[in-house]
Formats: C-alpha cells, structure tokens, sequence
C-alpha cells in the first residue's frame, strides 16, 4: 500500500504536517476538537481511508454526505479536502512464495485497475453548506446543552464489523448487557460482583 501511495497519491501533493490536532471554538464555552490524518502545503486537510472493496461511484457519491469532511472544513476555513482511498490487498503469499516475489506481485496488482484500488478524490463545499452544517451542529449541541437530549449516530453502530464501543450508552445505559465499554457516568453505581 506504501509503494501505491507513493506512485498515485504522493506527487498530487505535499503534506507539511501529519497527525494534526485542530480545534474549532463553537462560542459559549464550547469546542470541536479532531486529529486529521495530514495537513498539506495549500492548508487543506489530507484524509486516508482504506477499504475492503473497490472504490466505486456510490463510494464516491456517498462522501457528498460525510458529514465528517465538512467539519474539517468549517474548523479549517478551507473548502477542499484530499480524500485518500486505497482497497486493503486482497492477495496472499503463495506457498512457494518469496517474500520479494510476493512484494512485486503487490505492486502489480495495484498496477491493475488501479482506479478501483486507490484513488485521491478532491471533495468541495460551497460557503454555504457549511455554514448550514455550522447551523446545524449549534441546534445539536444547544439542544444537548439545554435539553439533556444527545443524538444517536445510529449509521456507524455496525461500523468496521464489530459493535460500537458507546452502545452501552445507547441502549439505555444498561451497565449488566454483555457488551459493555461505556456508561453514562451520573447513572451508573458499580456493584458489589
């Protein structure tokens, strides 16, 4: 994945700062805080994804929507995000492999088809939406503030396979389901077990 990066990804840009920790004052006390993957020379922030399968149009169309990549722009002020995609190899060493034949038979197999393997997709938003994103991320957190009410981001309860690590908090704060990684502080009292 390194040698595909360098060949397809790297010459398009230069990234300047890597695991970046920004900050976007919300007012009345309140902050956005993230880590981006990069920062590249022009301010835009650099996003890396990896996927299990190819990078599709519906791949493509569906990051209209990621609310994530207008975030980083309303905290950065830029309306441009390097997004990164590359498919995870779906090759395995041969029994008679070499660990060098193995290697170039990688770099082949990103050679092929390579716009379904790894992709640098440049994503824009227009001022204005994200400054509806801006809008609409205050209605949540004066609601969250003011109302004691807090969104579920029920898209992502599945997300990498496994069960999200907040859905203790989620479903009710039971602290005794058999999957439990959070709780909701002022609800929960340890037991004596």
């Amino acid at each position: 994945m390194a040698r595909a990066y360098q060949k397809y990804i790297y010459p398009k840009f230069k990234v300047v700062e890597a695991e970046k920790w920004i900050e976007y004052d919300l007012g009345n006390g309140d902050k956005l805080v993230g880590c981006v993957d990069a920062i590249a020379e022009d301010g835009c922030i650099v996003e890396h994804k990896s996927v299990g399968s190819d990078i599709t149009e519906q791949y493509e169309y569906n990051l209209l929507w990621d609310e994530q990549i207008t975030a980083y722009m309303m905290m950065t002020g830029a309306r441009k995000v390097y997004y990164t995609v590359c498919r995870k190899p779906t090759i395995r060493l041969k029994k008679d492999e070499t660990e060098e034949e193995f290697f170039n038979r990688m770099v082949a197999w990103y050679d092929e088809d390579t716009d379904f393997k790894i992709r640098l997709l440049e994503l824009y938003r227009t001022d204005d939406e994200v400054e509806q994103f801006r809008d609409d991320l205050m209605l949540m957190v004066d609601e969250m503030r003011h109302a004691g009410y807090y969104y579920k981001n029920t898209c992502h309860c599945n997300m990498y396979g496994r069960r999200c690590e907040y859905s203790s908090i989620c479903l009710n704060y039971d602290p005794n389901q058999d999957y439990v990684e959070f709780v909701k502080e002022e609800e929960y009292e340890p037991t004596e077990d």
